[in-house]
């Protein structure tokens, strides 16, 4: 029993999304080494403004090029260090355009397909498209991993549950 104490008790990497308009894209030429990286600011439907740094190693979702008035989430690792600036700037580890999901869940799934923070249980069906994230078929189980999860709709439940459209399996985090 003290095993799973110390299990459970395990801190997992915390993922949050910011859903809204791209305003203003802006390469980074001079700011880094890197000169593939952007600088996109978005409007969320409140009228909060965040500006994301988008780089090489950013999952894009269909590769979709992003432009300004694009309705997108912005999923970034809310346990990094970030300055106390406004508006904030975060590091997108992932871009999905609202056109390819209405609702994107990026956290780590336990072998019970349910989410760390206990807000989303998943539902698998054979035609749940499971992937890496270089659009590769993933053939291991989704359970046990860190995912990106699109989705249209979910239960009221708690934890709300859902059959997703798609799963990419992202080893890399």
């Amino acid at each position: 029993m003290e095993y799973i104490r110390i299990w459970d008790s395990y801190k997992r990497t915390t993922y949050m999304t910011v859903t809204g308009m791209i305003t203003q894209i802006k390469p980074l030429y001079g700011y880094s080494e890197n000169e593939c990286s952007q600088l996109v600011v978005v409007e969320d439907e409140t009228g909060g403004i965040t500006k994301f740094f988008v780089t090489h190693a950013t999952y894009i979702a269909d590769a979709t090029t992003m432009y300004e008035g694009m309705q997108a989430h912005f999923v970034y690792n809310a346990d990094l260090p970030t300055p106390l600036i406004y508006p904030p700037q975060l590091t997108a580890v992932a871009v999905v355009s609202t056109v390819i999901a209405t609702f994107v869940k990026a956290a780590y799934f336990n072998h019970q397909l349910i989410s760390t923070d206990n807000t989303l249980k998943l539902n698998m069906n054979e035609g749940v498209a499971v992937v890496t994230s270089n659009n590769q078929n993933y053939y291991g189980s989704p359970a046990g991993r860190y995912l990106l999860v699109m989705y249209e709709n979910m239960t009221k439940s708690i934890p709300a549950q859902t059959t997703p459209d798609r799963i990419v399996v992202m080893c890399e985090w």
